[in-house]
């Protein structure tokens, strides 16, 4: 009996262990085309109002991607980021910077 619970314990454990890279999503790398691809995804899958007004942020976020190089500086990358941000459209909608404060 003492072996079993063991087992389950060990089991219970492995399984809790595991579960993280079940459950947690993957963070996205630090270049730039990871940090557009992830806002992208994030627009994409959160902005409801597309058939509504008519925009198409895959067709959008896939025109841009050409122009996301490792060159560009973080300016240049969020202004590329404003554009899918500013197409959508919604006043409730807006992308800062925090060197907008500065």
């Amino acid at each position: 009996m003492k072996y079993l619970k063991n087992i389950i314990l060990i089991v219970i454990a492995l399984s809790f262990a595991s579960c993280e890279k079940v459950a947690m999503h993957s963070k996205p790398g630090t270049d730039n085309l990871s940090i557009f691809n992830e806002y992208s995804k994030i627009c994409i899958e959160k902005f409801g109002l597309e058939k509504v007004k008519g925009i198409d942020l895959i067709a959008l976020s896939d025109s841009l991607k050409p122009y996301i190089t490792d060159e560009l500086n973080q300016k240049e990358l969020f202004d590329y980021m404003g554009i899918l941000t500013t197409r959508m459209q919604y006043c409730h909608t807006n992308l800062e910077s925090i060197n907008d404060y500065y």
